[in-house]
């Protein structure tokens, strides 16, 4: 009778330990990421994983614009290479949420913005959809056009709209 009850203790705590372990692996596999990387001539800002649009999405968009924000005004990069070939959106409102993230960046009048994304992805479908601007499907494309003479690619959105973007989805997720 005790053996069974140290038995049936130990599974049980062999289960809660597990039940954690694969609610953390959970939550980090579909949670945003971001990192900056300083290139020779432009800041590579790559966004990986997963782009919802819950709160803690949100929370992690706002998070990106002012990281974001901070580091094109504290340095002062003239040229950004945005790459998403890794990142899911689950539906048009996360969409909208990373364009409101990229909001300083686009806004800049001296920065100088190319989006690179495979062609087949969700990112592309909503640049395509949307009509923003048209992403770059490699590397390399992005680059030569950081490099060119040729002029900045400007939204069709202000600098008020892109804020509104993440304040909008701020106070519905409060």
């Amino acid at each position: 009778m005790l053996l069974i009850a140290v038995v049936g203790i130990v599974v049980a705590f062999v289960l809660s330990l597990g039940y954690v372990h694969l609610s953390r692996w959970w939550k980090d596999s579909h949670t945003t990421r971001f990192f900056f990387e300083d290139r020779d001539t432009y800041l590579l800002l790559k966004v990986e994983q997963v782009v919802g649009s819950g709160s803690g999405d949100l929370v992690s968009m706002m998070a990106l614009r002012e990281a974001l924000r901070l580091k094109l005004t504290g340095v002062g990069f003239e040229r950004l290479m945005v790459h998403l070939t890794t990142l899911k959106i689950s539906n048009s409102r996360a969409f909208w949420f990373l364009i409101g993230a990229l909001g300083p960046a686009f806004g800049a009048e001296k920065v100088k913005v190319a989006v690179v994304c495979a062609p087949r992805s969700q990112a592309a479908k909503g640049f395509r959809d949307s009509g923003l601007l048209a992403p770059f499907p490699t590397i390399r494309q992005a680059e030569a056009y950081l490099w060119s003479d040729a002029p900045r690619t400007s939204l069709m959105l202000d600098k008020g709209q892109l804020d509104a973007l993440l304040d909008r989805g701020h106070r519905r997720a409060a």
